[in-house]
């Protein structure tokens, strides 16, 4: 049984303590002295079976002033993530493509890894970063694999980004948000109830990666609690 963290007190958005192990300061938020990220600029996302159903129902929600720039791996074929990128961009305010090499990683953009490729992130300046495309071996039998993504963005964003883990089957994301979790990035995982398979997502719930595991439709106004 699946565990609704929405309804917990928010904890520490530096530290992700709990609030008794946390200072009150001003109208009852709970911070820490810990130093934390200035803000979190990037989202990630991965997802499989049932995901772009998933995608439809709360990218949509995120508006065009967002200030973070967003990265999806889903698990599919060559021109299918094409099309599905058309569709999520003609229902949402945000701009949603396919990823091509080299593409700048900016706020208000979604960039959906191609089918057949995996898709890392990496700096191209001392304030920009880039999203880069290769053919290397499939991992957890995907290619694109959400664990490729995750690395990168563990390695490069560090605390600075949001991990967000949809339905599918596998276990495929779960060893990157691991390594997204170590560098103190949060993590949201879809609940069962609303997945269609609830293998990806599980992976990372019993895993203890999880900050929060809720209803898709709730996935948005979690990614809020935690973007600073």
């Amino acid at each position: 049984m699946t565990r609704d963290n929405s309804t917990e007190p928010a904890r520490c958005r530096k530290c992700r303590a709990k609030p008794s192990a946390c200072i009150k300061t001003g109208r009852n938020i709970k911070l820490c002295g810990r130093p934390g990220p200035e803000k979190r600029d990037l989202i990630a996302i991965g997802s499989s079976t049932g995901g772009p159903d998933a995608l439809k129902m709360f990218i949509p929600l995120i508006p065009k002033d967002i200030n973070a720039g967003i990265v999806i791996v889903q698990h599919m074929p060559c021109t299918f993530t094409g099309l599905l990128a058309e569709q999520l961009n003609d229902k949402s305010e945000i701009e949603v493509r396919e990823a091509k090499d080299f593409d700048i990683i900016k706020p208000g953009l979604a960039l959906i890894a191609a089918g057949g490729y995996h898709m890392v992130v990496k700096p191209s300046s001392a304030s920009q970063f880039v999203v880069t495309l290769n053919k290397n071996a499939p991992e957890n039998n995907c290619r694109p694999s959400a664990d490729v993504l995750f690395r990168s963005v563990a390695q490069y964003y560090e605390e600075k980004a949001v991990g967000v883990i949809l339905t599918g089957m596998g276990c495929d994301g779960m060893l990157g948000l691991k390594a997204m979790k170590e560098k103190g990035s949060p993590i949201i995982a879809q609940d069962e109830k609303s997945c269609v398979v609830w293998g990806m997502p599980r992976s990372v719930s019993e895993a203890g990666l999880a900050d929060s595991v809720v209803d898709i439709k709730n996935i948005y106004n979690e990614i809020c609690r935690y973007m600073l």
